[in-house]
């Protein structure tokens, strides 16, 4: 499930996907995001972000969500 307004969105995981250990992945890749709750996470790029760097942030996510651990 996803929520937001304008940039800042959140998107709630499944009760077996810990937000906490998304987080800490997606830092080790270079991503920062943060976790709200145990199964949540949430996105606030800058204002000045562009469609690359969306592009490049969608990649890196999907990359830390698939990743087997």
């Amino acid at each position: 499930h996803a929520r937001g307004v304008g940039l800042m969105c959140a998107v709630d995981l499944i009760e077996e996907i810990d937000a906490t250990d998304i987080v800490d992945r997606a830092l080790e890749a270079g991503l920062v995001i943060n976790a709200t709750g145990p199964h949540t996470l949430r996105f606030l790029p800058p204002l000045i972000c562009t469609s690359d760097d969306i592009d490049e942030f969608a990649a890196i996510l999907r990359g830390v969500l698939t990743e087997e651990r």
